[in-house]
């Protein structure tokens, strides 16, 4: 302030609250600029976070009812145990069983050794003691999962013989990995 500002006291008066108010000014809306971006970012994390918890009560949705099907077919005393043995000594297949149970059409396919398969596709044929068999694809194999639940389309009769062959087979399967013998 010069001298002729301190003779003038209303002057003097005016200056000063300019200057206050500008500086303010500036620093609510420096406040209100952060306090919106925080806003904006909790609301996004908050968001994700929901996102991420919805997807993975699908996901733990999908494996109880998977389980609760596997169980039920399991328990079920109709249901048959089939083991299928590698179809020759160059056969990928070590251990291969196939839970069926004719009267709901359904099954499991219980796979130890995919670790080298995954992302490949397979089919379970289910072949009766005469005329074509019923073709049930899986896959893709998934690391860490050795369990399959299929229900095919209604065979035309009770299937005697399955088959494992790699996906793309649309006739009688020719190319075998294991077969396995449906005891009565």
């Amino acid at each position: 302030m010069t001298n002729q500002d301190m003779d003038n006291p209303e002057r003097s008066r005016t200056l000063a609250p300019e200057h206050d108010w500008g500086a303010a000014l500036i620093a609510a809306c420096l406040a209100l600029g952060f306090a919106a971006s925080w806003g904006a970012y909790e609301l996004r994390q908050r968001v994700a976070q929901e996102a991420g918890v919805l997807s993975e009560r699908h996901d733990m949705d999908a494996m109880v009812s998977q389980q609760r099907d596997l169980g039920h077919l399991l328990a079920d005393p109709r249901t048959k145990l089939v083991r299928l043995f590698p179809a020759d000594e160059n056969s990928p297949v070590r251990l291969v069983s196939v839970a069926w149970n004719q009267q709901s059409q359904s099954g499991a396919v219980f796979w130890d050794d995919l670790a080298t398969a995954v992302g490949q596709h397979y089919q379970i044929w289910l072949m009766p003691a005469s005329g074509d068999g019923t073709m049930i694809p899986f896959g893709p194999v998934l690391p860490g999962r050795a369990v399959y639940l299929f229900s095919p389309a209604l065979p035309a009769a009770p299937p005697r013989e399955m088959i494992l062959t790699p996906d793309g087979q649309t006739q009688t399967p020719s190319n075998a990995l294991a077969r396995g013998q449906i005891a009565d």
